[in-house]
């Protein structure tokens, strides 16, 4: 018996508990977002989730966003469509721009600077789940990254 796609996702995904989002546990594209094949495709989990259950089209041109700022959650109340600038403005908006160095200048809040503290999950789920590089995971864990409000490029040692 073939499983549905929608149980193919509920297999592979958990709920955060402080954000409500589903986050995939499946493999990943482009090493951030999930991944699945479906019907002879490779899809991002979150534009699967925004045609199933947002009567998205997967017009390549549109963008699915998360309004979480997650890129592993498929809960179709944390997405939403738009065009390739609404998903720069999100970028500038958020401080997720390229900086120098090629990487994300994402601002963690300090709830999830503690949440990152005091998790047992791995550098890499850690790093999956917040969209940054596992050694902003590994610096907080340390204690070498002052709280994000204080330094939004993430620069700080």
């Amino acid at each position: 018996m073939t499983r549905t796609i929608e149980a193919r996702l509920f297999a592979k995904y958990r709920v955060n508990p402080g954000t409500g989002c589903w986050e995939w546990l499946g493999s990943k594209v482009s090493g951030r977002y999930g991944g699945i094949r479906y019907r002879g495709k490779q899809w991002r989990v979150h534009r699967l989730a925004a045609v199933l259950w947002l009567d998205f089209n997967d017009d390549p041109a549109i963008k699915v966003r998360h309004k979480c700022d997650n890129p592993i959650c498929f809960n179709p109340a944390h997405l939403l469509t738009g065009t390739h600038q609404d998903n720069m403005d999100d970028m500038k908006a958020r401080g997720r721009q390229r900086g120098n160095m090629g990487e994300h200048n994402r601002k963690l809040s300090p709830a999830q600077v503690q949440e990152i503290a005091a998790a047992t999950e791995s550098l890499r789920v850690l790093a999956d789940r917040y969209g940054v590089h596992n050694t902003v995971i590994h610096r907080i864990r340390k204690g070498k990254r002052a709280n994000a409000a204080s330094d939004p490029a993430g620069t700080c040692t």
